[in-house]
């Protein structure tokens, strides 16, 4: 009695489990719902080639509900069930609803499960023309370079004055520029650096440009960030004619001029020399002379103005005409007799008041040099002097006519 009481209850255990593990695992009348399933969309490069793109921000999702045996349920998750869209059958753009293929992973047959419900049965696409454009770098300068420094913003160096932006037409459309910020602010040395940009519209405002792609993702930028100085203009002084350069007036307009260049160049730049004025050569209360402004190789002049007027005048001095008939020669040739053709030199003297008052006509003296004259008439430069020690001094230069013939023993010889 008690064999048959085991067996039987034996044979109850074994039948309540053989039932539990269907109604569990292999029922085939199980459910389960699957959500926030991704769709994948395929072929994007055939819409490329047409010249279309997705716009569609977010990718889409889809919930479904399946129905088939417990031990394939179980198997699958929302990350191993494929859902796939084909876009190869779109050629114009606008708003597309897709069908989607649904695929189980590999160990599951594709007709194991019934699609009870789907959600939704089509995911929406957006499609664009997608077009490409070449747009300029603005560059957006920022702060305040270092005091007595210039920073040339009208010249800068870019490796990428345009860049090319591509993507959706409605996007592309609106982008006018790339703005590169260049931040100056207390800078003493040239700038040259790989900046970002942003892409912006014509009021320079942010684009918003997720799906926009750009052939350079920076600009290789260089300014040049020089010292500036402010240079006095010079002329060299060589005395004469009764005039110094303290007994003259000279007056230099611009009296200086700003110029920029490395801090190397500028400490050694004090002053800039125009060049020479001879006072002995300037016959006229007032002179005026324009001279060029050359300045040293890497200097910039940032004032533009290339010539410098000079006035000379001697406000203090006396300038008065001397009758000379006082003539003196010097080195005459071996053999040879000279002549002074020239009987008077009107020759103009300068200096102060009182010397040139203490002066007479028998004073100023014309000294002829004939080391240089040949056989015959010529005309020489005739050396002004006056009395030993006085400050005044002719103004100008002066010929005399002189005529060299053999001497009387050589015409007899």
């Amino acid at each position: 009695m008690k064999n048959k009481f085991a067996a039987a209850l034996f044979s109850l255990t074994v039948a309540f489990g053989i039932w539990l593990y269907v109604i569990t695992t292999v029922s085939p009348g199980s459910e389960d719902t699957f959500s926030g399933i991704p769709v994948t969309l395929q072929n994007e490069a055939a819409l490329s080639e047409r010249g279309l793109m997705v716009t569609t921000q977010d990718v889409p999702t889809v919930t479904l509900r399946l129905s088939g045996n417990r031990t394939d349920l179980i198997k699958l998750n929302s990350s191993n069930i494929v859902l796939t869209a084909d876009l190869s059958g779109i050629y114009e753009p606008g708003e597309r609803k897709l069908t989607y293929n649904i695929a189980f992973p590999g160990d599951i047959a594709n007709n194991a499960f019934v699609v009870e419900s789907q959600s939704p049965r089509y995911v929406t696409v957006d499609i664009e023309r997608k077009i490409t454009k070449d747009v300029d770098v603005a560059l957006n300068f920022q702060g305040e370079i270092a005091d007595g420094y210039l920073a040339d913003t009208q010249n800068p160096s870019m490796d990428h004055p345009q860049i090319s932006v591509t993507g959706p037409e409605s996007v592309v459309n609106r982008i006018a520029q790339a703005v590169v910020d260049v931040d100056l602010q207390g800078r003493t040395e040239s700038l040259n650096e790989a900046l970002p940009f942003t892409l912006c519209n014509t009021a320079g405002e942010p684009v918003d440009v997720e799906q926009v792609v750009t052939d350079v993702a920076q600009i290789n930028l260089s300014i040049k960030i020089q010292k500036t100085k402010e240079i006095p203009l010079k002329v060299t002084v060589e005395p004469g004619g009764g005039a110094t350069e303290k007994t003259s007036d000279i007056q230099i307009e611009p009296s200086s001029i700003r110029v920029a260049g490395s801090e190397t160049l500028l400490n050694a730049l004090t002053e800039i020399n125009l060049g020479t004025i001879k006072l002995n050569e300037l016959t006229l209360s007032k002179t005026i002379q324009d001279f060029n402004i050359k300045l040293p190789e890497g200097v910039t002049n940032l004032t533009g103005v290339t010539q410098a007027r000079v006035t000379i005048q001697f406000p203090n001095l006396k300038t008065q005409t001397f009758k000379v008939t006082n003539f003196r020669v010097t080195n005459v040739p071996s053999g040879m007799t000279a002549e002074v053709v020239t009987k008077e030199l009107q020759v103009t003297i300068r200096g102060p008041v009182a010397a040139v008052n203490a002066l007479k006509d028998s004073n100023v003296t014309a000294i002829l040099d004939l080391s240089s004259a040949a056989l015959g008439t010529s005309t020489v430069t005739a050396d002004i002097r006056l009395p030993d020690n006085s400050p005044a001094g002719s103004v100008g230069n002066y010929t005399v006519t002189v005529n060299l013939t053999l001497a009387a023993d050589e015409e007899e010889t």
